[in-house]
């Protein structure tokens, strides 16, 4: 991915292509290993853009919260809720592992999260089909 094929580069008016650039090549050193979740599934080369694309603009929504337009952002601090006037939202805690809780940060790790904790391969089930009955065998013979 690059700033020509990164989806929320309308999110970022203000971050130049470079940074843009930089900030893919970031996320495909550090997250390399979850690219490999989808890979079985169908589409797996539009899901990964897909979860790319979140894992980027998370990326720069918390390194240039000022420079992010229409998504909310705490600079790196995991959103849990937003308390306005007398008005006070919270959201449900998505229990993933420590390290993906840095995920939480902005609206754009948290699809990104959302995307990784429903991954197929996670979990090890893309060797079950609907057509298989329920039980022991229907689930991969655990």
């Amino acid at each position: 991915m690059d700033h020509t094929t990164f989806p929320f580069g309308a999110n970022f008016p203000s971050i130049s292509a470079a940074a843009i650039d930089a900030a893919c090549k970031t996320i495909e050193t550090e997250w390399s290993g979850i690219f490999e979740l989808y890979a079985t599934t169908a589409n797996p080369a539009g899901k990964q853009v897909i979860l790319e694309g979140y894992l980027v603009g998370w990326w720069l929504a918390d390194m240039n919260p000022s420079s992010a337009t229409n998504i909310g952002s705490d600079g790196g601090m995991p959103l849990t809720g937003k308390s306005i006037g007398g008005v006070s939202l919270s959201r449900k805690d998505l229990e993933a592992q420590p390290a993906l809780k840095q995920l939480e940060s902005n609206a754009f790790g948290i699809k990104a999260l959302s995307m990784i904790m429903a991954a197929p391969e996670r979990f090890k089930l893309y060797g079950r089909t609907w057509s298989q009955p329920r039980g022991r065998a229907g689930w991969g013979g655990w």
